[in-house]
């Protein structure tokens, strides 16, 4: 039998993470490490090393993820968060993903609830966004970069499916 300690993150309309680690290939492997990280405490009854959940009382709306200028992160199309006591894992699906190029510029692409991707860049096209493909049809490779000038991913945002 192995204790655990459970702590819950706060109930929001909208959450915002930063990732401060280069240490994970996706924001996935980011999100589940973060939420079942190790301690350095141990158990007083069992004397193991404590694993802290960290929980959301409700899945939030909109979960945003930054990732620090020199992160190189994979966004993934759909992410698991651990809800309540139980740790039940609720989907959450990629709405948009925020571009940083040419060292002054944000740009990015929106993915709408039919899994269309649209990239917009609203210094050209008059600020019109132009239809990509389906998601499902791009890789995480692609997603991670911005089309033609190749900006790096600098923000995540998931919303509940």
């Amino acid at each position: 039998q192995q204790c655990h300690q459970l702590t819950k993150q706060n109930s929001r309309l909208c959450y915002s993470y930063e990732v401060s680690t280069n240490n994970h290939r996706s924001i996935a492997e980011f999100v589940k490490y973060s939420q079942t990280e190790k301690t350095s405490r141990t158990c007083p009854h069992c004397g193991l090393y404590q694993p802290v959940l960290k929980t959301f009382d409700e899945a939030p709306k909109i979960f945003v993820l930054k990732c620090l200028r020199d992160q190189i992160l994979l966004p993934n199309k759909t992410l698991k968060v651990m809800i309540g006591e139980n740790a039940q894992n609720i989907q959450m699906a990629l709405r948009g993903i925020v571009y940083f190029i040419n060292n002054n510029h944000f740009v990015s692409r929106i993915v709408t609830a039919n899994h269309e991707v649209w990239f917009n860049d609203g210094m050209i096209n008059h600020g019109q966004s132009r239809y990509e493909d389906k998601l499902a049809n791009m890789s995480v490779q692609t997603l991670s970069h911005a089309p033609v000038t190749g900006g790096q991913a600098v923000a995540m945002i998931y919303t509940r499916q």
